[in-house]
């Protein structure tokens, strides 16, 4: 009786083993199927190798996004040098204000000094 049980046990034990290479067998077909393998060259062609590929989209992203940046802060600049310049139209006094103060002009008899 023991002895059938332990032949019984090794049977189970080699169908086990047959079925791990079966699913084996099966994953290896499915990875070598011609279908499987166009799919990946495809994949690599497009993502990688091509000219318009994956990596130069990421590339061409990045750069767009550094422009829109730059593009934002000239626009800002704009924006302040334009109330700027509104500011120096409405008035004389801010005129001179703004000449005394940015480019250290002075009126005749005048002396400047400079504090750092």
């Amino acid at each position: 009786m023991a002895s059938f049980r332990i032949i019984r046990q090794s049977f189970s034990f080699l169908r086990q083993k047959k079925d791990m290479l079966k699913s084996r067998n099966l994953f290896w077909r499915i990875i070598l199927n011609k279908f499987t393998i166009a799919t990946l060259v495809f994949i690599l062609l497009a993502g990688f190798i091509d000219t318009n590929s994956l990596i130069e989209l990421v590339r061409t992203n990045r750069v767009l996004k550094s422009q829109e940046q730059k593009i934002e802060e000239l626009d800002n600049r704009i924006e302040t040098a334009a109330r700027k310049l509104n500011a120096l139209r409405s008035s004389k006094d801010s005129l001179e204000r703004f000449a005394r103060e940015e480019h250290l002009y002075c009126a005749d008899g005048e002396d400047v000094y400079v504090l750092e």
